[in-house]
C-alpha cells in the first residue's frame, strides 16, 4: 500500500499510530501517522485542505516535511512525513532526560519561529504539545502533525469533546469559541514549561466530576517555576496568560524568547523567581572566618580568634535563655512543668490505639487494572492519593534492575484522584507501580502482561 514496505510500528498513542517504512519509489524511510478515527465527509475535506496546506509549509526548517495525506478505505486518515530518528519532546519529560534552559529557550525560538510562518499561511496547528515536536538526524527540534491536530480540532468543535491534548490546550479550548493564533502560543509556551518542570502547568486531563471542574483548572493561575532564568519565565507567563489578546503573538514570542539569553549559572539565582539557595551559594561561618584570618597579619590573629570565641559563647548563652523562656511560656499553668518537660515515654493507653503514621495513612491505592493488554494497546490505570491536590504521581516499570519512569506523570485532583496510561510495544510481563517522587509514597506492585 502506497509503495511502502518494511512497517515497523515506532509509537502509539491515544490518537494515532506511527510506524517507519520504506518508501520503494525514492528508497528512503518515512513516517507514516495513522488517525485512530474515522472521519465523516465534512471532516476528511478539511483534513486534506489542511493537510495540504501543511505540506507548503514543509520548507521551514522547524517544520517537518510531508510527502502525502490521504484517507484509508475505513475513512482513518493517514500522514506520510519525513522521519525524526530523535523522538520527541516528550522523552524531555522524564527526570533522567531533562534539557538545561538554553536547550528549552533555543527549542522556544525554532517553534515559535514554526508557528509564525504557519499563522502568516492561515494555518492553525492546534495541538501543540511535547509529542509533536520531533527532533530531526540534525538533532534539531520540528513540529509535526498539523493536518492531524486540524481534524481533531473539527471533532472537537462538533463534539463538544476536550481537545485533543488537554493539559497544554489554552482555556479557551475548553469552551465553544473559536481557537485563533494565541492558542497556538500558549500550547507552545505549556510544552516549554513542561519539559522544565517534568509535568504540564494545569492538571486538566485528570477525570473530573462536572465541567465547571474542568474549566476552573484549565483558567488556574499558573505559578513561576523556582530557579528558572527570570526573563525566560516572565515570556512563559505572559504566553499562558488565561486572555488570549494579552498573549504575544508568536513572532513576539519567538523575539522575546530570543532575547532571554541565558545568565552564567552563578548569576541565575539573582534574577530568578523564588530562587532556593543551594549549599554553595552561601559560604558558612567557618569558611568566612578562614578567608577572613587568611588576609589577617599574624599578629592579630589571636586577638581576632580570641573575639570570635567571645561572640560565639555569647550567642549560645542567648540562644539557651531564649530556649528555656519559650519552654516555660508554652507550659500551660494548670499542668505540673515536670510532666511536660519529662523525657520519659509514657506508655500508649490500651483504651486507644496509636495512630498511623502519615506515611500509612497516604498509600497510593490502585483500582482494579487488567491483567493483560494487547502490544501498543493504551490502558487506564485509575487510583486514590491522599497526599493532597495537584500531587504528582509517576508511573514506574522494573527494568534492567531498577526502577524507569515513564516520561509523563498525572496529578490527582480535588479528591484525590488520579488515571495514569500505559502502553507496550513488545510482549513480555511487565512489573508497574505507582510512587510520589517528592514524598517516596508508593502503591503496591502490580503486573501487566502484553499479549502479542
Amino acid at each position: 500500500m502506497w509503495g511502502l514496505s518494511e512497517w515497523k510500528p515506532i509509537a502509539c498513542g491515544s490518537v494515532a499510530v506511527v510506524w517507519e517504512a520504506r518508501q520503494l519509489s525514492l528508497n528512503r524511510l518515512v513516517a507514516v501517522k495513522v488517525y485512530q478515527r474515522e472521519l465523516e465527509e465534512r471532516a476528511r475535506r478539511r483534513f486534506l485542505r489542511e493537510a495540504a496546506a501543511a505540506g507548503k509549509l514543509s520548507d521551514h526548517p522547524g517544520i517537518v516535511s510531508v510527502y502525502d495525506a490521504g484517507v484509508l478505505p475505513d475513512d482513518r486518515p493517514y500522514l506520510i512525513m519525513e522521519l525524526c530518528p530523535g523522538g520527541s519532546l516528550a522523552q524531555w519529560l522524564s527526570p533522567d532526560a531533562q534539557p538545561s534552559e538554553e536547550e528549552v529557550r533555543r527549542v522556544g525560538v525554532r517553534i515559535a519561529d514554526a508557528l509564525a510562518a504557519a499563522h502568516a499561511s492561515g494555518v492553525l496547528h492546534r495541538d501543540v504539545n511535547p509529542a509533536s515536536i520531533l527532533i530531526d538526524s540534525q538533532g534539531d527540534p520540528r513540529l509535526a502533525d498539523f493536518g492531524l491536530a486540524a481534524v481533531a480540532g473539527a471533532e472537537e468543535a462538533a463534539t463538544e469533546a476536550l481537545p485533543a491534548t488537554p493539559a497544554y490546550a489554552a482555556p479557551e479550548a475548553f469552551s465553544t469559541k473559536p481557537l485563533t493564533e494565541a492558542a497556538d502560543v500558549f500550547s507552545l509556551a505549556a510544552t516549554l514549561y513542561a519539559v522544565l518542570a517534568g509535568y504540564p502547568p494545569r492538571n486538566v486531563g485528570a477525570p473530573l466530576v462536572t465541567p465547571e471542574e474542568m474549566v476552573r483548572l484549565a483558567e488556574r493561575p499558573i505559578e513561576p517555576l523556582p530557579g528558572v532564568n527570570r526573563r525566560l519565565m516572565d515570556a512563559l507567563l505572559a504566553a499562558l496568560t488565561n486572555d488570549p489578546s494579552a498573549r504575544p503573538t508568536a513572532a513576539g514570542f519567538r523575539e522575546q524568547l530570543a532575547t532571554a539569553a541565558m545568565l552564567p549559572q552563578s548569576g541565575v539565582a539573582g534574577i530568578a523567581h523564588s530562587a532556593t539557595p543551594t549549599r554553595h551559594s552561601i559560604p558558612t561561618a567557618t569558611a568566612v572566618d578562614s578567608q577572613r584570618a587568611g588576609s589577617t597579619p599574624p599578629h592579630r590573629r589571636k586577638s581576632l580568634v580570641v573575639r570570635v570565641a567571645a561572640v560565639t559563647t555569647m550567642v549560645i548563652a542567648i540562644m539557651a535563655a531564649a530556649t528555656a523562656w519559650l519552654v516555660n511560656e508554652r507550659t500551660p499553668s494548670r499542668s505540673p512543668a515536670a510532666i511536660t518537660q519529662s523525657a520519659v515515654p509514657t506508655a500508649p493507653s490500651t483504651s486507644s490505639p496509636p495512630s498511623p503514621s502519615p506515611v500509612q495513612e497516604q498509600v497510593i491505592h490502585v483500582g482494579k487494572v487488567p491483567d493483560s493488554a494487547k502490544p501498543f494497546e493504551t490502558v487506564q490505570i485509575r487510583g486514590t492519593y491522599r497526599g493532597g491536590e495537584d500531587s504528582i504521581v509517576r508511573l514506574q516499570c522494573w527494568e534492567e534492575d531498577k526502577w524507569l519512569a515513564f516520561p509523563l506523570p498525572t496529578r490527582t485532583d480535588r479528591s484525590g484522584q488520579f488515571t495514569a496510561y500505559v502502553e507496550f510495544g513488545q510482549p513480555g510481563r511487565y512489573r508497574l507501580r505507582l510512587l510520589d517522587p517528592d514524598t517516596g509514597v508508593m502503591s503496591k506492585t502490580f503486573v501487566l502482561e502484553v499479549k502479542g
